[in-house]
């Protein structure tokens, strides 16, 4: 695996710093709420819909999270009140991942203790959108015609435009938790085909760390599963999720994961 270097931090730390500035002169440094940053970076990736919906099969995509779960935590950090912090191994059930026991997650806002002031939530579909129907169909018309062509490398036009819709739908659950950000910051590619590499990587690296993980044909299929996301709402992120401007910062990065391109939106 290439190394990673942290050329990211120099434009993050001081456009955070300054949201952060902005959110606590607000409601005041005492009173000021947790300040609530999301962080979304592609990886490095009916009833009868959905049971026979392949791209929910995956872990991760809208519609197989905890929205209640989530919600919940979110309003107990708000509310500075003792909370317990989920944990994900993602090396459980060889690569697929699964959240781990309850007695492994971390307690925070505990009597006598600092509460948590920043709250930083990551995730690869972090900020996505539900788009309208329309724009919706409209892009799963011209990823099919796409799909037609031998240089194809997309995975939008090779499923049912049902399946697209239900996950489109679930999306609108998460629009809830995402207008609670105060900030965001997104970590794009210059060419999203890139996950495919970065994936692979990873997932060697956590073989060799864990002696366990997806064999590599399996990172492909992984991978498979969450690209049509990407090719319906990157666009989203890349225009900027909040109505407001100022608050969204976009880094696109190279395969070789430097920055190569720095925008505040």
């Amino acid at each position: 695996m290439s190394d990673i270097i942290d050329d990211k931090s120099v434009h993050c730390i001081p456009f955070i710093l300054k949201c952060l500035e902005r959110h606590q002169s607000r409601y005041g440094i005492e009173e000021a709420p947790p300040f609530f940053l999301g962080l979304n970076g592609v990886q490095g990736a009916g009833k009868t819909t959905l049971a026979n919906n392949p791209l929910i099969q995956h872990r991760g995509e809208p519609g197989t999270h905890d929205l209640k779960l989530g919600a919940e935590l979110f309003a107990s950090l708000k509310a500075r009140k003792e909370t317990k912090i989920p944990v994900y191994d993602k090396s459980a059930f060889s690569g697929q991942g699964d959240r781990a026991l309850e007695s492994t997650w971390k307690t925070v806002n505990a009597p006598n203790t600092p509460s948590i002031s920043v709250v930083i939530f990551e995730g690869w579909c972090v900020g996505f959108r539900p788009l309208s129907a329309a724009d919706l169909e409209s892009k799963w018309v011209s990823a099919v015609e796409a799909a037609k062509l031998p240089d194809y490398k997309g995975r939008l036009g090779r499923h049912e435009l049902a399946h697209v819709e239900f996950v489109n739908e679930q999306l609108r659950n998460y629009d809830a938790m995402t207008d609670m950000l105060d900030a965001f910051v997104h970590i794009d590619a210059e060419d999203t085909q890139f996950v495919y590499r970065w994936r692979l990587e990873q997932e060697a690296k956590m073989r060799a760390e864990k002696g366990s993980g997806m064999s590599d044909e399996g990172v492909v299929e992984f991978v498979n599963g969450y690209y049509p996301a990407y090719e319906l709402y990157t666009d989203t992120l890349r225009n900027g999720i909040f109505k407001d401007k100022g608050r969204q910062l976009r880094l696109v990065v190279g395969q070789d994961r430097k920055v190569q391109k720095v925008e505040f939106l």
